[in-house]
């Protein structure tokens, strides 16, 4: 039987298929599938970039989730490795998916200081020479984008 809130999920993603995929992925952390889990994860599957707290509160606002329970959520989902979290130096946490099966890689990141955009860019497009770099996870370029220049 398919309830109502994965069926509104599955359809608001129209990808069925990840949704399973974010099932099968809560389910190997020891997380119970929730409607508002699969919510969350499928919006951030939905982006191309980094999102703030109140960027995917905003987005979900119709899933009725408040937002303590989206932050819940994205705290959960960066404790058991889902989920990436990200200060770009504003003091504003940003989360995307850490899911290299659907193409989400660790990368850099830039964010125009300007404008405050943060967009992820290629994972070769910063090369850190291995006795510098060993471990390294998190980096993230500054400077001024496209529009702001």
């Amino acid at each position: 039987m398919v309830t109502k809130a994965r069926k509104k999920v599955a359809q608001s993603s129209g990808r069925p298929a990840i949704d399973d995929d974010f099932r099968a992925q809560l389910r190997a952390v020891g997380l119970k599938a929730t409607s508002g889990r699969l919510a969350v994860l499928t919006e951030l599957n939905r982006t191309n970039a980094p999102m703030s707290h109140a960027e995917v509160a905003e987005r979900l606002a119709g899933e009725k989730l408040d937002k303590v329970t989206v932050w819940r959520i994205l705290v959960a989902l960066t404790e058991v490795g889902l989920v990436d979290r990200t200060d770009i130096g504003d003091r504003t946490w940003r989360f995307e998916l850490r899911n290299t099966a659907m193409g989400h890689d660790p990368h850099p990141h830039f964010m125009c200081v300007t404008c405050k955009t943060v967009q992820c860019l290629p994972r070769d497009a910063v090369h850190i020479a291995p006795r510098i770099g060993r471990g390294v996870i998190d980096v993230q370029i500054k400077g001024r984008c496209e529009q702001c220049l």
